[in-house]
């Protein structure tokens, strides 16, 4: 299967482990929501906002959130060379992604409560709804 229409530049080829939408849902995600699942398979694209981008390191990293999935996830551009890639709650939920992920899956919540982060090049780049930042890595290789 081809990756999704609207997926960002290297986006890993398919299949990618995913869970079933329920049918008849009332939302794209279903009756349990939206953690854990894709964000382009799911269709969460296609209202996304991108909450706050950083461009540094030559990578960009961006923070999305769809209204209708009310969830998030995190996306980096180009993906190659990173080490790591992770999309966090205010409420511990996280989602991450290996090293060369161009996108995580989803966690739950308002664009408010919700941080991404990469690693590249020893240094974590990271974006919340009012902030971002680039600071170098010391001891451990992923974002955290």
């Amino acid at each position: 299967m081809p990756v999704p229409q609207g997926a960002p530049t290297g986006a890993p080829a398919w299949p990618w482990p995913l869970h079933p939408t329920a049918p008849g849902s009332g939302t794209p995600c279903g009756p349990v929501g939206c953690r854990g699942l894709d964000p382009y398979r799911q269709r969460c694209d296609q209202d996304a906002v991108s909450v706050h981008r950083l461009r540094a390191l030559g990578r960009t990293l961006t923070l999305r959130w769809s209204p209708a999935c009310h969830a998030g996830w995190a996306e980096v551009e180009p993906a190659r060379g990173t080490s790591g890639l992770l999309v966090a709650g205010d409420d511990g939920a996280r989602q991450t992604a290996p090293a060369g992920a161009a996108w995580t899956a989803m966690i739950p919540g308002g664009p408010d409560a919700t941080r991404a982060a990469v690693v590249v090049a020893h240094h974590q780049l990271g974006v919340s709804e009012s902030d971002s930042w680039a600071d170098a890595v010391t001891g451990g290789t992923g974002p955290g």
